[in-house]
């Protein structure tokens, strides 16, 4: 039960999403049924790793935009908070440089995982689902475009 609550976004995840979705937006009426759309989408993608990780990305939406603007920086904000005091801000860049290549070139989550266990031990698993899942949900927003 511990680690299923580790894998659903956490509200912060969530507010922080519809913060970058919304200020991205301009004020319209539309913002209530903007924001309906937001809540349906992350509620409708999987936290359960196992079916997390077979949720088809839709990996024409992921380009180098949103890789720079949105991808990378939660993939640098997650590391740093998993690293805590462990991690200077040279191995939070590559090990972030070595994520974002790793999304970039589409490669399954898994192999994440088995790569980032040197680093993050047992942490990695959730670290990789979190990522994963803040992937296919800016991966389905941009297809659906809820963005």
């Amino acid at each position: 039960a511990e680690r299923a609550r580790e894998m659903e976004l956490d509200d912060a995840d969530r507010r922080q999403q519809e913060r970058e979705t919304c200020a991205s937006e301009k004020p319209a009426s539309g913002t209530t049924e903007r924001r309906d759309l937001i809540e349906a989408l992350i509620k409708e993608i999987p936290s359960d790793p196992k079916a997390l990780f077979e949720w088809p990305v839709k990996w024409e939406q992921v380009n180098d935009a949103l890789i720079k603007s949105k991808i990378e920086p939660a993939v640098r904000k997650r590391l740093a908070e998993y690293l805590g005091g462990e991690g200077d801000d040279s191995s939070v860049s590559e090990l972030s440089d070595y994520v974002v290549t790793h999304i970039r070139e589409h490669k399954p989550p898994q192999e994440l995982i088995d790569e980032l266990e040197m680093v993050l031990v047992e942490e990695a698993p959730t670290f990789v689902a979190r990522i994963w899942r803040f992937v296919v949900y800016e991966s389905e927003a941009h297809a659906r475009n809820v963005t």
